[in-house]
């Protein structure tokens, strides 16, 4: 093989990996980029702009280097009896006690998440149209909030 030859087929490979990595980078835009902390996420997923009162928000999803093929995301947040009504409010909350198998049934959730049954005092809501339309129609959303209206678990599953 000659030295062209060499130089030729090196600026074929240079082209081959460039293109490669513009079609990677356009498929992970494609199926979405998680947020970046636990703030963003709650403006992402829950309400936006965040309620001043929201606090020690903690948030997981099942995205692989911010690859989305069925989106799960789980959070854990507190904030002021209000602001959890304005959420519910904003967010078209309805009442959904009898899913509380749905919400238990959700596999794989992290340790600090509770998945346990919905205790005396606890609501459980269905919530609709999120501040960011990062997920098809067919997912899912609840946020259960603990008896003393303060403490709140969010689910989404779906896409």
């Amino acid at each position: 093989m000659t030295l062209r030859n060499k130089g030729a087929l090196l600026t074929r490979r240079r082209g081959a990996a460039v293109v490669l990595l513009l079609g990677l980078f356009s498929v992970a835009l494609f199926l979405g980029i998680g947020p970046g902390g636990p703030t963003e996420a709650f403006g992402s997923f829950v309400c936006y702009p965040v309620p001043d009162s929201v606090r020690s928000i903690r948030y997981q999803d099942n995205g692989k280097l911010g690859l989305w093929l069925e989106p799960v995301v789980w959070m854990r947040f507190s904030a002021g009896k209000e602001d959890m009504k304005t959420i519910v409010r904003q967010r078209g909350g309805k009442l959904r006690l009898e899913e509380n198998g749905v919400w238990r049934g959700r596999g794989m959730a992290p340790g600090w998440w509770n998945s346990f049954p919905l205790g005396e005092g606890e609501r459980l809501y269905r919530l609709h149209g999120g501040p960011k339309s990062i997920v098809g129609k067919g997912a899912i959303e609840y946020l259960r909030i603990d008896a003393t209206g303060t403490k709140a678990f969010y689910l989404l599953w779906g896409i």
